[in-house]
């Protein structure tokens, strides 16, 4: 199989599979994100990716991708997942309004919205960025239609989720 445009690991991973390397999964950051955006893919440098892991599949070869449960909040309208975590109500926020800091966009100020009482971080994807609250059964269900949409447009058979900690909620970008 030709590849285009993949990094070097998904040929390795194709290469020692042909060789008969023991080797049946295959883990890719978020680097295959559209700016690290989960439940998104980059199709200038991965476009060919969903066609790649169905033809790896029939080898046998399994592909994990690795999301961080940090939602950008700078992307705007173009950001499907955050709209619809808006929309559902899925975020952590604050329990009082008066602790909420100031909270000023970073990376794309034309894109940024009012987020009400909702607790921001700034982590993996650049700007602010938000997260889920799974003691919400809204967010579950949220969630689970995130991975089945995301699934729609790459066949992967398996998610590594990447834990943040609550220590990373301010008002200023720390990394």
């Amino acid at each position: 199989m030709k590849l285009q445009k993949h990094s070097t690991l998904l040929r390795l991973s194709f290469q020692n599979h042909s060789l008969t390397i023991e080797n049946k999964k295959y883990l890719i950051n978020l680097c295959i994100a559209d700016n690290q955006a989960d439940f998104t893919l980059n199709m200038t440098n991965f476009g060919d990716l969903p066609q790649f892991v169905t033809e790896s599949a029939k080898q046998g070869l399994r592909f994990i991708p690795i999301l961080d449960p940090a939602i950008n909040t700078e992307k705007g309208d173009s950001y499907q997942t955050h709209i619809n975590a808006i929309a559902n109500n899925v975020y952590i926020t604050w329990a009082n309004n008066s602790l909420q800091p100031d909270s000023n966009c970073t990376s794309s100020p034309g894109n940024c919205q009012p987020l009400s009482n909702i607790m921001l971080a700034y982590v993996w994807p650049d700007g602010r960025t938000a997260f889920p609250d799974f003691f919400k059964n809204s967010t579950v269900n949220w969630w689970h239609q995130e991975l089945l949409n995301f699934h729609s447009t790459i066949s992967y058979h398996g998610i590594w989720i990447v834990l943040e900690s609550p220590l990373y909620f301010n008002n200023f970008k720390c990394f």
